[in-house]
């Protein structure tokens, strides 16, 4: 179907009322409309819809499910006369009907991105709680009930506590740095993406125990710091949940620079799972959200004789 009218671009997004328009009764109803007058049916003038000079309308709801989500409307039919007959109707009905199911799965689609999001921050910040709580809160009252004990002593009990107190400060420093780290990394911001990936293996060396081995080939300077940032949480949680859950003594990272974008594979040689299974509890949702929002996209592959997480990234 075409129509004699051309629509003005300079009216894209314009907002028309709903309460007390035809456009409205025809959202409630569910029933299509057609106008012979569209000046004095429509209570809007044409030229606020950029459709100046129409003559004719077809309205027709937009639904899906029992849905409401818009109206579907056309002017002006390109043969004489201008009015909508019938066929025209059961056209447009139909164009409604592929439109509203499209809608409505954009919708459903953007729905589940934000519940995935807010899932997934809400189980960072639950993260963040127990290591504090865990780790630097129950460091901090046990140098508490060391100093009180050694003040009650006094003497070279006294001395020792304070000893022991120096050790455990020096602690809970260093963990409050490598959480510090871990929401925003300095080295990332001052030094680079290699130094922060090295950053990132060195710390599964000392902490979790593993052999990492890290592979860098990249210009730095054609990555922006979106994507640098992106490279670097993936590799971030890849290498922690290998460090929790895989059983793995080596992991190779590598990351990439190739012709078409940047590519980032982390492999250990741990226990592996089903890749088929939910993985809420691994933060792969996340991971997927993230590499989705630079365009990327993740893979995950996973045996018994290990696990890769690969991604890939345009430039």
């Amino acid at each position: 179907m075409s129509f004699s009218k051309v629509f003005d671009q300079r009216f894209r997004r314009t907002a028309v009322p709903v309460e007390g328009s035809v456009a409205g009764e025809v959202l409630r109803a569910g029933a299509a409309e057609r106008i012979g007058d569209v000046g004095a049916r429509l209570g809007v003038h044409d030229e606020q819809l950029g459709v100046v000079g129409a003559e004719t309308a077809l309205l027709v709801p937009m639904r899906y499910r029992d849905r409401a989500l818009g109206v579907l409307c056309a002017f002006d039919r390109l043969d004489d006369p201008p009015g909508f007959g019938d066929r025209e109707e059961e056209l447009l009905q139909s164009f409604a009907a592929s439109a509203a199911t499209a809608v409505a799965t954009a919708q459903s689609v953007e729905a589940d991105r934000l519940r995935h999001s807010l899932r997934s921050a809400e189980r960072e910040r639950s993260r963040w709680a127990r290591e504090l709580h865990d780790e630097t809160l129950q460091g901090l009252a046990a140098l508490g009930v060391l100093l009180s004990s050694g003040l009650r002593a006094g003497g070279d009990a006294l001395e020792r506590a304070a000893r022991q107190a120096t050790d455990q400060v020096a602690t809970e420093i260093a963990n409050l740095r490598a959480l510090i780290t871990e929401l925003r990394p300095a080295a990332l911001d001052q030094l680079g993406l290699a130094a922060a990936l090295e950053g990132l293996a060195q710390r599964a060396r000392e902490v979790e125990g593993l052999e990492v081995s890290l592979e860098l080939d990249v210009d730095e300077s054609a990555l922006d710091r979106e994507l640098k940032t992106a490279v670097y949480r993936l590799v971030q949680e890849a290498l922690t949940n290998v460090g929790k859950h895989a059983g793995a003594t080596r992991v190779t990272v590598a990351v990439m620079q190739e012709s078409a974008g940047v590519t980032l594979e982390v492999a250990d040689d741990g226990r592996g799972f089903d890749a088929a299974e939910p993985t809420e509890g691994f933060g792969v949702t996340g991971m997927r959200e993230r590499a989705a929002l630079m365009g990327g996209r993740l893979e995950l592959t996973s045996t018994a004789a290990g696990t890769v997480v690969a991604a890939r990234f345009p430039l």
